[in-house]
């Protein structure tokens, strides 16, 4: 029972959603690697298309295409955790995909000003080449958590000393709020749908209060609804129809 709890797959199951995973093993990482053979690696220039990603994007457009060939619909709405929310922007980036309707971001850190680029570059093209929600035929969601704040000092708890140093590498600024991996000023999105999540977490290892969470799930999920398209929209309705 707890697997299906916590699982975003098996909380989008039980609300009547085609839930997908895209299907990656955990030694096909080791694929980014390949990246460090190009001198682009070296000077923080890669790009998405470049040898430590393509595989990846080539993978959601097969993916999305295997879910279409076998479902009457024409569109998917892609929801990405972490990095996959600035991978499926690069994957955007290779061309606007009429199939995709919506792109949902938990926990993505869309920004690296200030902190350590482990994108090698990726990130800072897209938001140079592609920046906010670039393309206007798709909707743009980005949901940030708002769950403690970065400290190293004192009398402090293993988690915010622990969020310090995440909050650092990623923006520069470990005192920074944020959902203990990503601080919430670089997980949203310019011109998005940003929705902020007082208590949630950016990780599994917090069961019932990550993004994935039965009991979380529904705070981010009225977003994709016909009628929300303010850039920040925080309360549901009483009602809503999803897209």
């Amino acid at each position: 029972m707890l697997g299906s709890q916590i699982s975003l797959t098996g909380a989008l199951s039980a609300r009547g959603f085609r839930a997908t995973v895209l299907p990656i093993e955990r030694v096909e990482w080791f694929n980014v690697a390949r990246g460090m053979l190009s001198p682009d690696f070296w000077t923080s220039k890669s790009l998405p298309n470049g040898p430590s990603y393509s595989w990846y994007i080539q993978r959601i457009n097969d993916t999305v295409t295997e879910i279409l060939e076998n479902v009457e619909e024409e569109h998917v709405v892609l929801v990405a955790h972490s990095a996959g929310g600035w991978l499926a922007r690069a994957y955007l980036a290779e061309g606007e995909d009429h199939r995709i309707r919506a792109l949902v971001t938990l926990g993505t850190p869309h920004r690296n000003e200030g902190g350590t680029d482990v994108t090698r570059g990726v990130l800072p093209h897209l938001n140079e080449r592609y920046p906010g929600a670039f393309h206007e035929g798709v909707r743009y969601i980005s949901v940030a958590g708002n769950a403690i704040q970065g400290a190293k000092d004192g009398n402090v708890r293993k988690s915010a000393k622990a969020a310090f140093a995440a909050y650092r590498q990623v923006c520069g600024v470990g005192s920074s709020r944020g959902d203990g991996v990503v601080p919430l000023q670089c997980a949203h999105l310019d011109g998005a749908t940003q929705l902020t999540l007082n208590g949630v977490w950016h990780s599994i290892d917090k069961p019932e209060l990550w993004y994935g969470s039965d009991g979380i799930v529904d705070r981010w999920l009225w977003c994709l609804c016909e009628d929300c398209d303010d850039e920040a929209c925080q309360e549901p309705p009483q009602s809503w129809d999803l897209l």
